[in-house]
Formats: C-alpha cells, sequence, structure tokens
C-alpha cells in the first residue's frame, strides 16, 4: 500500500465523526420538523372543522331569513286580500 493510499484511509477515518455528527443533526430537524407537522396538522383539520361548522350554522341562517321573508310576503298578500 503505498503512502498515497494511506494518507487517503487516514483522512477517511478523521473525517467518520463529522460526517457522524452532520447525520445526527439531520436525523434530529427531520424528527423535529415531522413533530411540528403533526401539529400543525392537528390545528388545520380543526380550523377546518370549525369553518365547517360556521358555514353551516350561515346556510341554516341564510334559510331561516329566507323563510321569514317568505313568510312575512304571504301575511303582507293575505293582509291585501282582505
Amino acid at each position: 500500500m503505498s503512502i498515497f493510499h494511506k494518507i487517503l484511509v487516514a483522512l477517511i477515518f478523521l473525517t467518520i465523526p463529522f460526517n457522524f455528527f452532520f447525520a445526527c443533526r439531520a436525523l434530529k430537524t427531520h424528527q423535529i420538523w415531522r413533530e411540528k407537522i403533526i401539529k400543525l396538522e392537528k390545528q388545520i383539520a380543526q380550523a377546518e372543522k370549525e369553518y365547517a361548522a360556521q358555514l353551516e350554522a350561515q346556510r341554516q341562517a341564510e334559510a331561516a331569513r329566507k323563510k321569514a321573508q317568505q313568510e312575512a310576503k304571504k301575511k303582507e298578500e293575505e293582509a291585501k286580500k282582505k
């Protein structure tokens, strides 16, 4: 084995701790982001449920308003007929 190969092997062994360190950092970063994503997905799901409930309440209020208008219109027509 030539001196060049020995130097390359030594450099490889010297860089292993750095590679290990960066691999650990990448895994920890991935884990933290995954936790944040799960938390945000839960918040989004909750917000969508609230939004759907608000839309349904708004639709019901609109339907009740239209029904009240129709009943008022019928009463006016009946009053005009008498």
